[in-house]
C-alpha cells in the first residue's frame, strides 16, 4: 500500500543523495534505515537488560563427554512417543 507523505524539500534531497548512493531507491532507503534503527534499539535493549543482571549469554554448549548410554529392555521411547502421537 502505497501513502504520500508530506516532508521538506531539504530532507528528501538527503533521502534522495543517499539513496543514489546506495544504488537504491528512495522507498528502499527508508526500508533500510527503518531496519538499522529496529536493530540498533534492539541492541540497545539487550545491553540495557546485560547491564542491569537480567539477562545473562549463556556459553556455547561444549557437549557432554563422560555420557553412558543405558540400554532398556522393550520399545524405545521415540518408538512410544510416535505411537501415542497416533
Amino acid at each position: 500500500m502505497a501513502k504520500a507523505v508530506d516532508i521538506p524539500d531539504e530532507i528528501y534531497m538527503r533521502l534522495h543523495q543517499q539513496a543514489q548512493d546506495r544504488g537504491i531507491t528512495v522507498a528502499q532507503l527508508i526500508a533500510q534505515l527503518q531496519e538499522e534503527a529496529q536493530r540498533a534499539r534492539l541492541a540497545a535493549a539487550i545491553a540495557s537488560l546485560h547491564a542491569k543482571g537480567l539477562l545473562l549469554t549463556v556459553a556455547a554448549h561444549s557437549g557432554v563427554t563422560d555420557f553412558d548410554p543405558v540400554s532398556a529392555e522393550g520399545v524405545s521411547l521415540s518408538e512410544v512417543v510416535l505411537r501415542e502421537r497416533r
